[in-house]
């Protein structure tokens, strides 16, 4: 599992886009890690607090968690993100089990943004800056959306994250960006055993 965890985690820094290249946070040095993926049960599991006071989290596609508020010092919000296409991530064009198939990238787009969108409407009523940070993330154009629209091929099915060993999530978190300071969205796709960024 080691070995695999490696070999991936290389081929992942070669190949993601800079959209989705976050850097890899070793365990421990964030508050959260990616511990495992259960396609069939159709969650991923995160521990917190590893490895002081270890608090398993089971993640459910499309949902909000780990949040106070979206202002300095609060950590990200976390969504995990899916498609019900089961396609290889880009890197696995690297390994012989990728196999070529039909042009998704606008199947999957027209998904994400349209999960995205019921979220908004459902929360839109009781946290409004949520909403808006998820707006701009998901509207053509804006700062949000420029910043992540690259990432949507790593968006895939519960199943080939837990055939790859990964999972991919949108982050809302506080930036200091100069004129503008606010709440931003960002994509990554995270390794099981490594750290999710921003999560408190």
């Amino acid at each position: 599992m080691a070995v695999r965890h490696l070999l991936l985690c290389a081929v992942v820094v070669l190949a993601m886009t800079p959209a989705a290249a976050a850097a890899l946070y070793p365990p421990g040095s964030t508050n959260a890690l990616l511990s495992s993926v259960d396609a069939s049960g159709g969650v991923v599991e995160v521990t917190r607090y590893w490895p002081r006071r270890p608090v398993d989290v089971l993640v459910i596609p499309y949902r909000l968690y780990f949040w106070n508020t979206c202002l300095p010092g609060d950590g990200a919000i976390l969504i995990l993100l899916t498609s019900p296409l089961d396609l290889p991530p880009p890197w696995a064009m690297l390994s012989p089990y990728y196999s070529p198939s039909t042009e998704p990238a606008a199947f999957v787009q027209a998904h994400v943004l349209g999960r995205l969108g019921g979220l908004i409407r459902e929360i839109g009523p009781t946290q409004p800056t949520l909403a808006r940070a998820l707006t701009q993330a998901i509207t053509p154009g804006t700062l949000s959306y420029e910043a992540i629209k690259g990432a949507w091929a790593y968006v895939s099915s519960l199943r080939v994250y837990e055939q790859y060993g990964f999972a991919t999530f949108l982050l809302i978190r506080w930036e200091w960006r100069f004129p503008f300071p606010g709440c931003y969205a960002r994509v990554v796709s995270v390794p099981e055993g490594y750290g999710i960024p921003d999560v408190r």
